[in-house]
């Protein structure tokens, strides 16, 4: 049962059918909260808002501590931090000070990673 947990997954493959049907879940998951959401009050909805924000921070601790005590942690690999968790660390932070500048850069680092992301090293041309 613990390798289940601590093992590498090599498994992932984009667009296959488990990876469309995690995505589609999600997809209604969020629609749903948005539809329930939009009925609460703005309290609620804040409250609501901060713990997606603190789950996802939660989720990022959790995957690296599993990493860092199985055989997979590579410290090359997993240090320093990519964008994306760095990110995912810092929502909790903009989500409770609802600063609006602070929406602002995040918003653009997530565009930037998004775009960076797109780019692979052989579309490199020199």
């Amino acid at each position: 049962m613990n390798d289940f947990f601590l093992k590498e997954n090599t498994d992932f493959t984009p667009f296959s059918t488990q990876h469309l049907l995690v995505v589609l879940m999600l997809f209604l998951f969020g629609f749903i909260l948005i539809r329930w959401a939009i009925k609460q009050s703005e309290k609620r909805q804040i409250l609501i808002g901060n713990i997606l924000a603190i789950s996802i921070s939660l989720f990022v601790i959790i995957g690296f501590a599993i990493k860092l005590f199985s055989d997979n942690f590579n410290i090359q690999e997993h240090l320093p931090l990519h964008l994306c968790s760095i990110l995912a660390l810092t929502i909790p932070i903009v989500s409770i000070k609802r600063i609006y500048l602070h929406y602002e850069i995040i918003f653009f680092l997530i565009l930037a990673g998004t775009l960076q992301s797109l780019i692979t090293p052989s579309s490199y041309s020199f």
